[in-house]
């Protein structure tokens, strides 16, 4: 079994900082469309943060069936809502975690300078579909440990300060030994 332990050698443990994010303005959405899709949200015991109920909002008007279980839209959200919606990280790593990076994403990078030796940083922008599709083709056992930490760091991004838990919810989290975690379907 291959765990890709990371080395013990003064490794720099890849950082993430959110630097740009959707602001969704929802109630023009929904003068804009004629829709009161919000209601059938509001109503659900859940709290949904601002982006997930722009996101149910928007496959409701893109559906041509009504459903009133946001839950179930969230975790299956087309690909066409999930590209509307876009997110700027920018990741400080190796430069060598970095090079794996952007040699697996579907987002947009661009190198920035360090005056920190050791560290380089990397502009990452995307589509949520572009953020999800990469953490979950390289959210596995066969990738090195410090891509999938650095991976497994926006995921949870995405889900704690952005409300999107649900949009990852049709895979389970399984930890490994090196305290990061493979995404399988469930």
């Amino acid at each position: 079994m291959n765990t890709n332990l990371p080395s013990t050698e003064h490794a720099i443990l890849p950082e993430i900082l959110l630097v740009s994010s959707p602001v969704p303005r929802l109630e023009e959405f929904l003068k804009g469309t004629n829709t009161n899709y919000i209601r059938m949200v509001d109503q659900s015991i859940i709290e949904f943060a601002p982006i997930s109920k722009y996101l149910i909002c928007l496959e409701q008007a893109m559906s041509l069936t009504y459903r009133d279980d946001p839950v179930a839209i969230l975790r299956n959200l087309p690909v066409e809502a999930m590209q509307s919606v876009h997110y700027s990280f920018l990741l400080a790593a190796e430069r060598e975690v970095l090079l794996d990076f952007r040699a697996v994403t579907r987002t947009r990078t661009c190198t920035c300078v360090s005056p920190i030796m050791g560290a380089s940083f990397v502009l990452g922008t995307g589509s949520l579909h572009d953020w999800y599709e990469t953490i979950l083709a390289n959210s596995n056992r066969d990738v090195k440990f410090e891509l999938r930490f650095l991976l497994n760091k926006i995921q949870r991004h995405l889900e704690a300060a952005e409300g999107l838990t649900l949009v990852f919810d049709n895979y389970r989290k399984t930890t490994l030994i090196d305290m990061t975690f493979v995404l399988e379907k469930k």
